[in-house]
């Protein structure tokens, strides 16, 4: 079995998940247009790498993540990416 990968790496959108997703998909839909069956997006892919982490971590079930499971699922792509998330003590 054969597993085509893709690195993604793109302009995040510094603090500012609702662009880094934008970018996001266009990634991702170049990387499925490239028959990859995975993505891997850049570590903290939706807030840039920030010394602010706890400012803007989500839980599971948060936008951001919300966000990449849709392109994901809609891409039928399986996608790793890097974002801050609370932990169950700051839930």
């Amino acid at each position: 079995m054969t597993i085509r990968v893709a690195l993604g790496e793109y302009d995040i959108g510094w603090h500012d998940p609702v662009t880094s997703l934008a970018r996001a998909a266009e990634v991702i839909a170049k990387a499925r247009e490239g028959g990859a069956d995975l993505g891997v997006l850049p570590e903290m892919c939706t807030t840039g790498f920030t010394m602010e982490a706890e400012r803007w971590a989500e839980s599971l079930d948060g936008p951001s993540v919300a966000g990449l499971a849709r392109l994901a699922r809609e891409s039928s792509i399986h996608l790793i990416a890097g974002v801050a998330t609370l932990g169950e003590e700051d839930r």
